[in-house]
This record gives structure tokens, C-alpha cells and sequence, in this order.
């Protein structure tokens, strides 16, 4: 795991100390080594840079920019290739031989074996950028389901990428025009949709995606080499609950084991649910590794799933180590949040994820977590909800809809003139408003129930209006709540869950692995039917059954919590004095892209008790993230 970044320059203005100021930006992703290649071509110049985090192969052979023998094609690479050995077994029987143990060379190699098409091979997380001197072309590619990060920005003949925006940051060769409609988008879910970024023409790769740069024809193409809808149109499966169990429990323990294979020592995150404890007991079963859980936990017992995870760790015997989060420690790394994620995210349970992985690299290298099953498996319960409200409405004529949303959308306006003292009522109502408004398509009622501020909301708050403009590339399924799954899948996996770990995860030079991530996997369940995925109304009804051949039912059946964080009591208590510093008046007004009379009203609203805490959040967030940027 590392971070990657670099030019081509067509302009030839770019040099090598420009390469090495945005490659030292990402010390933290790889704090082993560094290197850099540089070259002024009669076109363009070009840099390639890398730090790494070393995981396999810890020698020096395992350097990057790393060039075949001929020197003409150069890799740097962040990621794993967990099937390498393989890939390498069959280079070898092709003829082809080895100087490194590392995985970077295999990829170097099979390149130049099979051509970009090598990609199709590798099961993996990754990011990679190839330059290949002989065809003038350059390859910028990224993992399947978007575990690893990759942005880029093509503007005015020059071409940037990097593992994090921040590689930019103080730039004078990279304009920070921020994205407004990428501010609304903000406000609306927490986090910036791929492809868009913060910034103007600077785009997230998406997954299963690689970018050519014909550096002859200075022409830049997308191309996409796996595609999540081909995966979820397939025929869905016919068998027996058995044998689709049998099926699962063997991919699982695959994909799992694959996420082992390190020269460094290896961490579970362990919160006692059953995605991480489906890890941790699969491990510890079928490898012989020593097996080692970590867990964060909250005072607040509203918010604590500690105890639960050791009693499965107790069950399971792994070596187990927890940490509390304590306001103190909010507060410390709130200050570190808009250095850490270098686009505005409001993800809260951001804060306790960089703890965990403080906390776990003290004592390990690798970690894994269990990211996905929610979305795989349909286990979050806004799926039922979605699903019951879509089948509810679809009763009434459209037009009767239609006018309950308006109607319910001006009650929504009324409640902020006549004050009732109902938590959040105009918050609640335009929800309502825009379920109504959206109750035509499972996955928008669905994309609804994530939002923070509405589209009045927004509105109020930016002056702009974000419409979501998604539309479903889906063949007919057996299950509207499809639907909703391939969507979370594409936006708020990738865009939210993996975003917040990869960049918690780096910024203390641990490496995060997605062991429920692996392509195979979500292949096998993107063609498993929603009635076998929650039986009975039971969420994530097959990877229950798999658990419970390895933990207690008892241990294991309870109310589903989430990784979440006391933010009221939060916000009520020390962060009180950042709302009122961030959000005054002259704060706000500073840089014109909020409205301070809402910005007030929401936090009057909230210290009467009446307020959304996570809308001071968010607001929070950005302009703790514009100041780091912009002043």
C-alpha cells in the first residue's frame, strides 16, 4: 500500500522539484521509501512519483518507479495483488523470469505479457499508473469496486494524478476552483459522488476504469474493464439455500485468506457485528495466523459495541485490544480531519476510524476490515423501509403523490415561521416531501434516506439547487431492493465507507484491506435473489447462517448500532466553541458560499433543542476544510 502521483506536461514547465514537493505530500500513505522519475521529452515532460508503505517484499527490490529490464515501460503502483503468486506461476511457465518477490513487478510484467488487458487477472485493491515509452501512451488504472483512491485533473496540456488531493495542495500549477454544484452535494449526503471532486476539472477514476493518454495525440479516454450492472443483470441463481451456501462459506474463506498473505503482521477490526466477526472467526479458523481484533468504544453505552466484541473475540481467541473514545480525543483529531480528508467530509464516525487506526498501528502493519456486507448482503434497514414505501405509494394515481409532496413541502416551509417544538419537524417534512416527489424509483426513495439537508434545504443553504439525476442501468430484477443495493454499492461504498478508511487507514501508514470487497464475491451476490439475501425479512439472512456455524446465535442476536458517535452530546459539550468560531458571522461570510442567516438559524435552532446535529456538523466540517485549503 502507498500513494502515487505525477504529471505529464505538455506545456514543459513542470520539473522535477515540482514532482518531489506533490509526491513528498503523501509521507503518510508511504513512509518507507520514496522515489521519483523524471524525464524532459522533446513533447512534454513527465514525473512519476512514489512512497511506500512496505507489505511484501520488504527489500529494496521492491522500489518504485520500478522500469523492465529494457527501461522503456515504468510502474508506480499503490495497492495489493492478493492472486500475484499465481499470475506469476503463469508468467514464469511463459518464460518469463523474476529479480523481486513484490507484486509491483508482476504487474509490470504481465503488461508486458498481455497488454493492459493484464488488469482482467488481478484480484485486488489498486491503483496503478503505467508509461510506456515504446507507444507514447500512458495507463492510469483502478481496482474494480474503488478501494484505492485515484485522482486526476486534464486541463490546459497538463495531466495530474494522485493518491490524495492534498499531493495539490499550495499548487501554483493547480487551480482550486471549487466545485459548486460539488458543494450542494456536500451539504445533501456527506461526501462528493464520483467522478465529481471539490474542485473544477478534477475527477475521481471511477471504478473498473482506466484512463489512456495518447501522448502523441494528447487525447485523454476512459475505458471501463468491469462494469458492477453487467454483474447484476446476470440470471439470478436457481440452486438450493444449501447449495448457495456452500458456495458463499468457500468464496468467503478465499477471499479472507487472500487478505493474509503479507510479509508484515496482521489486524482485524472488530466491532462484534456480523461482517467483522464473519472475518475474524473465518480467519481464525482456516489460517494459522495468530489472530489479532481491535475495537474502539463509547462511554455512551447508546453508541457502544465494545462489550460485544469481547465477548466474540473471547469466543473466537484472538489476541483482543480495545480503546475508548473520549471527547478529548474527538476534539484532537477534529483539528486533523480537514488535513486528513483533503475534500469536505462529514462522515462523523471518520473520528473514531482514524482512532481505531492510530490505535491498531501501534501494534500491527495490515489491517482488515469489513466493509460491504451491508451493501452486499442487504442489511441496512432503509432498504425494508424504501422497498415498503415504494410498494405503499405505488397504490395511489401519480398525481395524488404528487400534490401530498407539495402539500407537505409548504407545511414543511410553514414550520419554520409558526415555531413547533418538534425535533426537527421542517427537516422531517421535506423529507417526506422529497421520498413523495421521488417515489417513481426505488433507488432515488432510497439515495432520500441518506441525505442530510434536502434539496429546500440546500437551497437555503448555498443558493443552489442539487438535483439527482441518477438513473438505473439495471434490466429488471427479482427484487425492486436490487436496485437499491448496486446503488449504495456504487455511491455510498465507494464514495463514503471506502474513502473514510482509506484515508484513516493511511494517514497513520497502516493498510486497510476489504476482505468482503474481493470482485468474486460480489459477483457471487450481485446473482443471489433478494429472498435468499434477507429470508424471512432477515437482513443478510446467508452470512447469519455462516456465523453461527462459528459463534453462538446468543452472542451474536441483537439490535443493529452501526458505527456511530455521541455527536449531540459532542456539539453540547466541548465543540460548542468551535460552532461558534466556524460559524460566525464573519467566518461564514468570509468566503460567500453560505447563507450565515440559515447557517444561524440552524444553530439557534439546535441549541434550543429543537436542531439536526449533524447539519452543524457538516457545516462544521467545511469550513473547518476551507480554511485549510483557502486561508
Amino acid at each position: 500500500m502507498c500513494g502515487i502521483s505525477g504529471f505529464i506536461d505538455f506545456n514543459k514547465e513542470l520539473e522535477i522539484n515540482d514532482l518531489v514537493s506533490i509526491n513528498d505530500a503523501l509521507l503518510s500513505r508511504g513512509p518507507d521509501d520514496s522515489g521519483t522519475h523524471f524525464e524532459n521529452r522533446v513533447s512534454y515532460n513527465i514525473g512519476l512519483g512514489h512512497r511506500r508503505l512496505s507489505i511484501i517484499d520488504l527489500s529494496l527490490r521492491g522500489h518504485q518507479p520500478m522500469s523492465n529490464v529494457s527501461d522503456d515501460v515504468i510502474i508506480v503502483y499503490n495497492g495489493e495483488v492478493y492472486n500475484y503468486l499465481e499470475v506469476r506461476d503463469e508468467l514464469i511457465q511463459l518464460g518469463e523470469s523474476f529479480y523481486s518477490d513484490s507484486d509491483t513487478e508482476v504487474i509490470l510484467k504481465a503488461y508486458e505479457v498481455w497488454g493492459i488487458d493484464s488488469i482482467n487477472k488481478f484480484i485486488g485493491m489498486f491503483a496503478y499508473v503505467i508509461y510506456d515509452k515504446r507507444k507514447e501512451f500512458l495507463y492510469v488504472a483502478r481496482d474494480r469496486v474503488g478501494v484505492k483512491p485515484l485522482y486526476y485533473t486534464w486541463k490546459d496540456g497538463t495531466f495530474l494524478f494522485t493518491s490524495e488531493l492534498k499531493s495539490f495542495k499550495g499548487r501554483d500549477f493547480f487551480r482550486k476552483e471549487i466545485n459548486l454544484e460539488a458543494v450542494a452535494e456536500f451539504f445533501s449526503y456527506g461526501y462528493i459522488k464520483s467522478p465529481k471532486t471539490i474542485f473544477n476539472d478534477t475527477y475521481k477514476l471511477s471504478p473498473g476504469s482506466y484512463i489512456t493518454l495518447d501522448l502523441k495525440e494528447r487525447l485523454v479516454t476512459e475505458h471501463t474493464y468491469w462494469a458492477l450492472e453487467d454483474h447484476f443483470n446476470k440470471a439470478k441463481f436457481e440452486e438450493s439455500d444449501s447449495d448457495s451456501l456452500k458456495k458463499l462459506e468457500e468464496t468467503l474463506i478465499s477471499s479472507f485468506r487472500y487478505r493474509t498473505i503479507s510479509d508484515v503482521p496482521i489486524g482485524v477490526f472488530l466491532s462484534g457485528g456480523y461482517d467483522s466477526t464473519a472475518v475474524a472467526a473465518l480467519l481464525k479458523k482456516y489460517t494459522s495466523s495468530d489472530i489479532k481484533t481491535f475495537t474502539i468504544g463509547f462511554d455512551d453505552e447508546r453508541f457502544n459495541e465494545a462489550r460485544y466484541a469481547k465477548q466474540v473475540a473471547t469466543h473466537i481467541g484472538t489476541d483482543h485490544s480495545e480503546y475508548y473514545c473520549s471527547e478529548k480525543d474527538a476534539i484532537d483529531l477534529l483539528n486533523e480531519l480537514p488535513r486528513v480528508y483533503d475534500e469536505p467530509f462529514g462522515d462523523s464516525s471518520a473520528i473514531p476510524t482514524m482512532l481505531l487506526a492510530k490505535f491498531t498501528r501501534e501494534n500491527v502493519k495490515v489491517a482488515l476490515s469489513a466493509d460491504g456486507g451491508d451493501e452486499i448482503f442487504s442489511g441496512y434497514p432503509s432498504y425494508a423501509y424504501a422497498e415498503g414505501l415504494y410498494k405503499l405509494l405505488s397504490v395511489f394515481p401519480n398525481f395524488i403523490v404528487f400534490i401530498a409532496a407539495k402539500i407537505i413541502h409548504s407545511l414543511g416551509m410553514l414550520s419554520r415561521i409558526v415555531r413547533i417544538p418538534i425535533y426537527n419537524l421542517s427537516g422531517k417534512l421535506f423529507k417526506v416531501s422529497e421520498l413523495l416527489s421521488e417515489s417513481n424509483c426505488p433507488a432515488k426513495m432510497y439515495d432520500v434516506l441518506g441525505k442530510y439537508f434536502y434539496t429546500t434545504e440546500v437551497f437555503d443553504l448555498v443558493n443552489y439547487k442539487y438535483k439527482n439525476n441518477y438513473q438505473s442501468p439495471l434490466v429488471k430484477q427479482d427484487s425492486i431492493v436490487q436496485d437499491m443495493l448496486f446503488y449504495s454499492i456504487k455511491s455510498y461504498l465507494v464514495d463514503n465507507i471506502l474513502k473514510k478508511v482509506d484515508m484513516a487507514t493511511m494517514s497513520y501508514g497502516l493498510e486497510g484491506r476489504e476482505p468482503f470487497l474481493d470482485h468474486r464475491l460480489i459477483e457471487l451476490a450481485a446473482q443471489m435473489k433478494v429472498d435468499f439475501k434477507q429470508k424471512g425479512g432477515v437482513a443478510k439472512w446467508p452470512l447469519r447462517q455462516i456465523v453461527h456455524k462459528y459463534v453462538p446465535t446468543d452472542l451474536m442476536e441483537r439490535q443493529k448500532m452501526g458505527f456511530s458517535v455521541p455527536m449531540e452530546n459532542w456539539l453540547r459539550g466541548e465543540l460548542r466553541s468551535y460552532i461558534d468560531r466556524y460559524l460566525s458571522r464573519e467566518s461564514i461570510e468570509k468566503h460567500k458560499l453560505l447563507n450565515y442567516s440559515y447557517v444561524n438559524h440552524l444553530k439557534v435552532d439546535f441549541y434550543k433543542n429543537n436542531g439536526n446535529p449533524y447539519k452543524l456538523w457538516l457545516i462544521l466540517v467545511f469550513q473547518m476544510w476551507h480554511k485549510e485549503w483557502y486561508e
